[in-house]
């Protein structure tokens, strides 16, 4: 569990550097009217300008950190047994790096399509909700399972 952690947490980290290296590449090249606001299925239907691109990186930036802060410090569980509350400790680190990475894939996306003024595929919202819902119930399932079998995770 403890490497699955160390794996998830530099991919995140690859994926957050990366996509601001890649912000400052490709700056230039975007255009002055970007789509700034999607519909539910995924249509462009309020344009901004460029420079509205601040506020997505700067709440971007915000989750990301906030997320980090979350699993730095979720030791609050309440249990009896020591190892027990280690375990699910790390549990919960590794089900919000996972969800850390994956929201950060999902509104990298997004940026994509804002930046060159395209719509969101159809599948998007359907599979950002799906994908959130199975990571919560893989996790609590095994999160419950464990719990009940005094298992190391």
């Amino acid at each position: 569990m403890k490497t699955f952690k160390k794996m998830i947490g530099i991919c995140g980290w690859l994926v957050y550097i990366g996509f601001y290296v890649y912000v400052l590449y490709i700056w230039k090249d975007i255009p002055e009217q970007i789509g700034s606001h999607f519909n539910f299925q995924g249509e462009i239907d309020k344009f901004g300008p460029r420079s509205s691109l601040y506020i997505i990186l700067i709440v971007i930036a915000f989750l990301y950190m906030m997320m980090l802060a979350v699993e730095r410090f979720s030791c609050s569980w309440h249990s009896t047994l020591e190892r027990q509350k280690e375990n699910m400790t790390m549990a919960v680190q590794c089900y919000i790096a996972c969800m850390r990475v994956y929201i950060m894939v999902c509104l990298i996306y997004v940026f994509q399509h804002s930046i060159h003024v395209t719509p969101l595929s159809s599948f998007f919202m359907p599979v950002f909700i799906s994908g959130l819902s199975i990571l919560s119930i893989c996790m609590g399932i095994y999160m419950l399972h464990s719990s009940r079998k005094g298992n190391r995770l």
